[in-house]
């Protein structure tokens, strides 16, 4: 996938909560949409099982409901991205990260947040956390 743009679809809570600098990490609620030269979309976002919460991947969104879209291509992590062809991939069994990497960028899309950590050793979280680099603690065996 040849990488156009990319979006964070938001509830309307978020929007002021976004980092504007795009410099550090992002927590949003709804999902994450990336966009091919084809204007076709790919949407991630978080979904819950049984036993925990995990990242999830689709080409149709996840909520029936209009939210809130914000560009968010030019944010650093993201621009350095677009124009190349972007690999998706999961780190591990649960979906708990998700991979994605263009050249020698990369970002993360994790379905945990480091303060909440359930008794299984992840951290379960209804929320997306978009990083450079995986939060450490209980999830530090993801980079293995």
């Amino acid at each position: 996938m040849l990488l156009k743009r990319v979006e964070y679809h938001l509830f309307d809570h978020e929007i002021d909560h976004i980092d504007h600098t795009g410099d550090g990490s992002h927590e949003l609620d709804r999902e994450l949409c990336l966009i091919d030269n084809e204007e076709r979309k790919i949407f991630i976002s978080w979904r819950q099982n049984k036993d925990s919460f995990h990242v999830e991947i689709s080409d149709k969104s996840f909520f029936t409901n209009d939210g809130a879209v914000h560009d968010a291509s030019s944010y650093d992590f993201w621009q350095k991205m677009l124009g190349d062809d972007v690999e998706l991939k999961y780190r591990d069994a649960g979906k708990q990260v998700l991979q994605i990497s263009a050249g020698d960028c990369l970002v993360y899309v994790c379905a945990y947040e480091t303060q909440w950590q359930t008794k299984s050793g992840y951290w379960g979280a209804d929320t997306l956390h978009i990083c450079r680099s995986l939060p450490e603690g209980p999830g530090e065996n993801l980079n293995d």
